[in-house]
């Protein structure tokens, strides 16, 4: 589907994914695709997400002034 959405970038940009996770490059995203992106962003949010970082910071504050 061409809306600005998904187009010939992004179908490229998913090919390339599929790519380097040796996935089969189809440029569609489903099935394992689909998988190995979730596990990816998952994986990407947990070592890099702001609002995590802040809410450990606060709570090794309280456990540290008990």
């Amino acid at each position: 589907r061409e809306d600005g959405y998904f187009n010939k970038e992004t179908t490229s940009a998913l090919r390339d994914f599929q790519k380097e996770h040796d996935l089969e490059e189809t440029g569609i995203l489903s099935g394992d695709t689909t998988v190995e992106l979730m596990t990816q962003i998952r994986e990407k949010l947990i070592s890099d997400d702001p609002q995590i970082k802040k809410a450990v910071e606060i709570l090794k504050g309280e456990v540290g002034q008990e």
